[in-house]
């Protein structure tokens, strides 16, 4: 065997053969690992034993330049062209340096893309948006906010009940009724102006006034009003819309009567919708030929709802790929030599994909973004059902199905030594959350976010695992409209500055000449709105609908397929009520058997066949008492110093009798 295998130390330029002089070379082996059910990935385990001359030439080395000692193993095996491969070249770990006077131990420092990844996954890195954005932005247009203003008629309360007097004087002649805002919400602001109108106010007060319009446009008004007028009273009250601070005006409900002997009622009603020009506004009138009071039940309505939309702005947003890249670095102690590559499956959801920084959306300059490669990773697998492996110096993210080829690598026939059958329980899940930590909002507009968690059963009572599908970063369109409506009001700091956001959007790119014939060309990013919706306030101006809850099932169905072949919703975080394209959130998701990647059953064998296949992604098939097995690695590892059995754990994805 010793002489397919060679190990070779690199000291100043000098290479020294100590193949001979390694103790435990029959110790030395190498390991196969699946990560995240994802990429199979190398590593070397074990800890190298020298003597005599090897033994010397690290010592010097190590006497010379004292902890700054750092020479390199390298291990190398005939392929069966009879020619030297490395298998591996690690730097020796001077710290683990050990001698008894006879045998010097050694470690080595694993420095592959692998231990790289392992070491620096979970460190979360802060970048300059300005460094990594995309040379086209994002323009931003926003989603139709629902605004609302209740007023409450200002009047005496009466004990033990919740009806008011309100004292009236004829002296003025016709006077504003007294009312005053109540509640209201208005988040983007810029439709219109809301205000009170206090009592003994005169009609000629273009400053009172109960809504005013900034901008032409439409809302609803709900008024249903009762007055009670004592006998003998004359009372009128109107609803009236001025227009541009002048006496031009529409009466648009009235309501009137002189009561005679007895006490009577007047009614003021309006129901319905109503265009406002800019700068017209709301009043209610009244007048009176006496002076007394009049009393309001507590059922009364006064409100007004309507839309409002955010002014279009500029956002800096950055693509997946650059993001991994910087982070492919920051691992890698700043230096170049590693690459991240993302393999796109063609579809809008994917490729018009951009992350955004929360302060870029805020509009604050030198804005940041900050994360990790553990939360790209969680995020490419939730959304998107994507993990990643490593190709020499390149860390490349693929769909999971990418990673499990039905091709036979290796068929290892009877050759086993031992076999051993069981069932992971840990891959048998009893439901599934999908989606997003939930938000909280102060605003009732958040009441129609739908991406947060959502809870599916597997109804299963095998186990009580459960499979968590969260991505880390926020897609949630009522975080980032909050978040552009805080631009330019304050600079004090925001829980969400510290996120990620990811949008979906479209391309666009446009050619203009203008009147001397200059052609002026442009590009820009839209919000994609490419796909249907109810069950929202605002369907037609709603994005990022691609990226609910239940599009993580889709995009990991072949992973959750392992587990079971149906999830039935059990509840959510959110609105809860959308249809998307016509499916909606709440339905049975219904996953085909033949779409699963793998059965939750696994195999361990050894065998002496001695070779890894080539194939990393494709079935190893053997055979055990009457059937055959086929599965995909899980785990594996060989030595390289000896003949000695190599042992493998497979995902089983088929188990057939033997013909």
């Amino acid at each position: 065997m010793q002489n397919r295998i060679r190990c070779r130390i690199y000291i100043d330029q000098s290479m020294y053969d100590v193949t001979g002089d390694l103790l435990n070379w029959d110790e030395i082996y190498s390991k196969l690992k699946r990560i995240d059910y994802g990429g199979v990935m190398r590593s070397f385990a074990g800890k190298f034993e020298f003597t005599r001359a090897a033994r010397d030439v690290i010592r010097n080395d190590f006497l010379k330049k004292g902890i700054g000692s750092a020479p390199k193993l390298i291990w190398e095996e005939r392929n069966d062209e009879w020619a030297w491969e490395e298998v591996f070249n690690y730097v020796l770990d001077i710290s683990s340096y050990s001698d008894d006077g006879g045998v010097l131990s050694i470690s080595a420092i694993d420095d592959s893309v692998e231990s790289i990844i392992k070491a620096n996954k979970g460190t979360q890195y802060e970048y300059s948006v300005d460094i990594i954005k995309e040379v086209n932005n994002l323009l931003y247009d926003g989603i139709e906010m629902s605004e609302s203003v209740n007023w409450q008629v200002s009047g005496n309360s009466i004990d033990g009940s919740t009806d008011v007097d309100v004292p009236i004087s004829a002296k003025l002649g016709e006077q504003l009724f007294p009312l005053y805002v109540g509640s209201s919400e208005q988040n983007v602001g810029n439709r219109f102006l809301i205000g009170d109108t206090p009592p003994g106010f005169i009609l000629d007060n273009p400053n009172s006034y109960l809504i005013k319009s900034i901008s032409s446009g439409g809302m609803e008004m709900h008024v249903d009003m009762t007055v009670q007028i004592p006998a003998g009273k004359y009372f009128s009250i109107s609803l009236r819309r001025y227009y541009n601070d002048t006496d031009k005006h529409d009466v648009l409900a009235r309501s009137g009567i002189e009561t005679g002997d007895v006490n009577r009622e007047v009614r003021l009603s309006f129901n319905g919708g109503l265009y406002m020009e800019d700068g017209s506004y709301l009043i209610v009138a009244f007048l009176s030929t006496h002076n007394f009071t009049i009393r309001i039940p507590s059922n009364t309505i006064f409100t007004a709802k309507w839309y409002s939309r955010v002014k279009p702005v500029n956002i800096d947003v950055v693509s997946p790929v650059k993001l991994l890249n910087r982070l492919v670095q920051s691992m890698n102690g700043g230096k170049e030599g590693l690459i991240g590559e993302i393999v796109f499956d063609g579809s809008d959801r994917m490729n018009g994909c951009k992350l955004v920084a929360a302060e870029s959306i805020r509009g604050i300059s030198s804005a940041k973004m900050y994360t990790s490669f553990t939360k790209f990773c969680n995020w490419m697998s939730a959304v998107f059902g994507y993990v990643y492996e490593v190709d020499g110096k390149t860390i490349r993210f693929k769909h999971r199905t990418a990673f499990y080829e039905k091709e036979v690598a290796i068929d290892l026939g009877g050759d086993v030594s031992e076999f051993n059958g069981s069932i992971v329980s840990s891959l048998i899940y009893s439901r599934v959350r999908s989606g997003y930590d939930k938000q909280d909002y102060d605003s009732v507009n958040g009441r129609d976010e739908f991406r947060f968690t959502t809870e599916y059963s597997t109804e299963t009572t095998l186990t009580d695992n459960k499979l968590d599908l969260i991505s880390p970063y926020r897609a949630d369109v009522y975080g980032v409209e909050f978040l552009v409506q805080r631009r330019g009001k304050d600079t004090t700091d925001s829980n969400s500055d510290n996120d990620v956001f990811f949008i979906c959007t479209q391309y666009v790119s446009e050619t203009n000449t203008t009147p001397e014939g200059i052609v002026i060309r442009s590009s820009r990013y839209e919000l994609d709105r490419s796909i249907g919706i109810v069950g929202v306030l605002s369907p037609d101006t709603m994005f990022n609908v691609m990226y609910s809850p239940r599009s993580f099932l889709i995009a990991n169905k072949c992973f959750i397929g392992v587990s079971t072949n149906k999830l039935s919703y059990a509840s959510s975080d959110g609105n809860s009520e959308v249809v998307i394209d016509g499916v909606s959130e709440k339905d049975a998701f219904v996953i085909e058997k033949n779409k699963a990647l793998f059965m939750p059953f696994e195999v361990t064998i050894e065998t002496n066949i001695q070779d890894f296949p080539s194939n990393r992604k494709g079935l190893v098939r053997v055979k055990n008492d009457g059937y055959v097995y086929s599965g995909y690695i899980e785990e594996a590892e060989t030595f390289h110093g000896k003949s000695k059995s190599n042992g493998y754990k497979l995902l089983v994805n088929e188990i057939v009798e033997e013909k």
